[in-house]
């Protein structure tokens, strides 16, 4: 079982690449039968390197564009991550890690919840839209294990062999 998924998963790139549900989001080490996610070490290194970054900018997280800044370079690490591996939840958990970080690191809270409520509206009404663009779809925008995971999240007893996570 590799994260939950045990589905069709499979050896592949020399063994060194394990294939779960259609992605490749596991490094195998063969001979002593070890397994990591890069996301996993990724996350570690970024906030290693993010929090360098905010100590550098100082006063600059006191104003709304230096905060916005930080945040385009709190989503870039997100979007690659999402874009290399369609690992739409690391790619979250990344941003919001990182978020965290810039909105615990600005002086000015007045702004950092402005700007957090900007950015919610816009999570919530992005979230509502790729649920409407895709309802009744038979090709949706994104992968089926995504949708499946997302309807056992807001339908957590329709869906209870994906919705482990949510009932706990």
């Amino acid at each position: 079982d590799v994260g939950g998924e045990t589905e069709k998963s499979a050896l592949v790139g020399g063994g060194f690449l394990l294939k779960a549900n259609g992605a490749y989001r596991w490094i195998h080490i063969p001979g002593i039968n070890f397994s990591f996610q890069p996301s996993e070490v990724s996350k570690f290194l970024l906030i290693i390197c993010f929090a360098i970054v905010i100590y550098n900018a100082g006063m600059c997280l006191k104003h709304k564009r230096g905060i916005i800044l930080y945040l385009f370079l709190a989503a870039i690490p997100s979007f690659l991550i999402l874009k290399c591996s369609s690992d739409l939840s690391s790619s979250l958990v990344v941003f919001g890690i990182l978020f965290v970080m810039m909105l615990v690191a600005a002086p000015d809270v007045k702004n950092s919840l402005t700007v957090l409520a900007v950015i919610a509206v816009i999570g919530v009404l992005a979230f509502g839209f790729l649920i409407a663009a895709n309802h009744g779809k038979e090709e949706a925008d994104i992968h089926p294990y995504q949708a499946k995971r997302l309807l056992a999240w807001l339908y957590p007893e329709d869906y209870p062999a994906s919705a482990d996570q949510t009932n706990q």
